[in-house]
């Protein structure tokens, strides 16, 4: 039985930092947490221990100067939190009801650090303490779905290159489209359709069994900018109405997704129950930006409606806009953009239910549902409910297995560990993904510092392959 020991790293000067050392389980677990005094030779020889323990190839007591790799893996596990050296445990004398079982929530979670991160949360908490049910109810629908597979997919993913470069590429992205996201999908969906979706001159190497479709743009606009998703809207009305001509319109539901997204779970239950909706999306409690268009969902006898809905869309498009103008204009058509109360009942709603829908400009029905299911992005990101807003986040092994996260959008700087994620489900299924999403951290910083061959070299042989 393994566990891989890593020390938090924590901020110079912020006195209210957590000085912890985690056990983190990769297949299974077995020791208790050890609590480590705040000794500068302590922590010098407690990094040897970790390297000799994890890394026999690089171990610093055997003298050995092997290298090994740089890894944050920060996951507070701990019923207990220590804040320099004390213990910060729920208090029955001074506290009562909601405010104990919110103190008790926040000491929980594996995201605080510092005292005034756990402060933040309890007041979150307690003006939100709904969300202490998300988990549970996640936990709960979690189950796969059965009796739905009458439905056949579609996926179809866009991307275009504009004249000076590829579209939507920043600082974070891959040099080239990653085409990962096929595979997962064959993994996870086995018999479906895969489409991407292109302008007239852009080049993608492609596997075999994979439909291109090419849309005429106005290629010298295309960049990072708000034509990226006025094109994408565009080339998803034209690609409706080609499978319209074709006669499949009535059979087969489309799932519009980003090509940094891997779909790791069956979506059937999404268009379950005759799928009563025009057009589908995935909401966060990020008032600013509730919705990502990483998932976008249209049931198979709707696409009339869902063309339609576009068209309304674009009718409002705001080119004034940076490149989220494709989010800013849906999420004004359906009237949650800045209504951070509609927002976060509507979150509430689509956890709890599976979904919330809402009839927009009396005609179009428009169904939410979850990010922190269809399309997360393990928290510090506006598509995925994000820590600092609300008191809850799914980041443990636990947690992840437990609501069964089904789409992973790997945004931003989280592009750097897509294909290893991936490599992990291809080869241990879900359990091996979970376990590898598990270990990776969260912030920017820490991202940066990830040496992902290292990662690769000595996490992924500790992954079973799937039964």
């Amino acid at each position: 039985m393994l566990r891989v020991r890593s020390l938090r790293r924590f901020a110079t000067g912020d006195s209210g930092t957590l000085p912890a050392v985690e056990s983190l389980p990769i297949a299974q677990s077995q020791s208790s947490k050890p609590r480590i005094p705040l000794v500068p030779l302590a922590l010098f020889f407690l990094c040897g221990l970790v390297a000799a323990r994890v890394f026999p190839e690089s171990s610093i007591i055997s003298g050995e100067a092997r290298s090994g790799p740089g890894i944050i893996l920060p996951q507070l596990q701990q019923p207990e939190v220590s804040l320099l050296g004390s213990i910060v445990s729920p208090s029955p004398a001074n506290l009562t009801g909601l405010d104990l079982r919110c103190q008790t929530w926040c000491l929980t979670r594996d995201i605080y650090v510092t005292r005034s991160e756990v402060a933040h949360c309890q007041r979150q908490c307690t003006a939100h303490p709904e969300v202490m049910d998300w988990i549970p109810a996640l936990e709960a629908s979690a189950a796969a779905p059965t009796g739905i597979s009458d439905r056949q997919l579609i996926f179809a993913a866009w991307y275009a290159e504009g004249e000076k470069g590829s579209e939507g590429h920043d600082s974070h992205q891959l040099a080239k489209p990653d085409t990962s996201f096929i595979s997962a999908l064959r993994k996870s969906h086995p018999g479906c359709t895969v489409a991407v979706l292109t302008d007239q001159v852009t080049q993608i190497e492609l596997p075999e069994g994979v439909r291109l479709f090419r849309h005429t743009i106005d290629r010298s606009k295309l960049g990072r900018n708000a034509y990226a998703n006025y094109y994408q809207y565009l080339a998803q009305i034209a690609f409706m109405q080609t499978l319209m001509a074709e006669g499949v319109a009535d059979k087969k539901d489309i799932v519009f997704l980003d090509m940094d997204v891997l779909v790791v779970d069956s979506l059937a239950e999404i268009f379950a129950d005759g799928a009563p909706f025009d057009y589908g999306v995935t909401l966060s409690d990020a008032v600013d930006m509730p919705v990502n268009l990483g998932m976008q969902f249209v049931p198979r006898g709707r696409y009339l409606n869902a063309i339609g809905f576009l068209d309304d869309v674009i009718a409002i498009y705001p080119f004034n806009e940076t490149f989220i103008a494709g989010q800013v204009a849906l999420s004004n058509l359906v009237g949650i953009n800045n209504k951070g109360e509609e927002v976060l009942s509507r979150v509430n709603a689509s956890v709890i239910e599976g979904r919330s829908c809402k009839l927009v400009a009396g005609r179009h029905t428009v169904c939410f549902f979850p990010c922190m299911r269809y399309n997360y992005c393990h928290t510090d990101q506006s598509c995925c409910t994000d820590a600092k807003r609300l008191p809850v986040s799914l980041t443990t092994l636990d947690e992840l297995m437990s609501a069964r996260i089904k789409v992973l959008h790997f945004v931003g700087h989280r592009k750097k560990t897509l294909q290893l994620v991936h490599k992990a489900f291809m080869q241990g299924g879900l359990q091996g993904m979970y376990q590898m999403l598990s270990l990776l951290p969260h912030s920017e910083r820490d991202y940066a510092e990830l040496d992902i061959p290292a990662l690769e070299q000595y996490l992924l042989p500790e992954i079973p392959p799937a039964a």
